[in-house]
């Protein structure tokens, strides 16, 4: 049994995005969303290695198997992207049950308006209207 986990730290205008498994760090900056960790997933393994095309990837019986998590049998090893901070920019922490329940387009327009708060309600609820299929989770931070 293993759990991921995405941090994100902050000092003045400089960030780390730490993470392990397949929760999601996302940056919304000047109306575009960027995906900032990379999930370690079969699924990505395969993409990466370009074994298999998306869909083939997507279609593969153990395409969520986690290839590194918290508790799993190696010994642990988290990735870690540094950035700069700028102005407006906002912050989406999320477990997959909150991704993979919206499409990128949908997630950059919850996160290009409101507080934090609303940004996580509106978030939950476009989920809860489609078929959830996992825990969700999700931290909004407006620097």
């Amino acid at each position: 049994m293993g759990s991921t986990v995405v941090v994100l730290l902050r000092e003045g205008n400089r960030a780390a995005c730490i993470w392990v498994g397949d929760s999601r760090c996302y940056l919304w900056r000047g109306q575009r969303l960027y995906q900032l960790s990379r999930d370690h997933s079969l699924w990505q393994h395969l993409m990466d290695k370009q074994q298999l095309s998306l869909e083939q990837a997507q279609a593969h019986p153990d395409a969520k198997a986690l290839t590194r998590a918290i508790g799993g049998r190696q010994p642990l090893s988290l990735a870690v992207l540094e950035l700069s901070i700028e102005p407006g920019d906002v912050f989406l922490l999320c477990s997959d049950g909150l991704y993979q329940g919206l499409s990128h387009g949908e997630l950059g327009s919850a996160l290009s308006v409101g507080t934090p708060l609303q940004v996580v309600d509106r978030l939950f609820t476009n989920v809860m209207r489609g078929a959830a299929r996992d825990d969700l989770t999700a931290v909004v931070v407006q620097p």
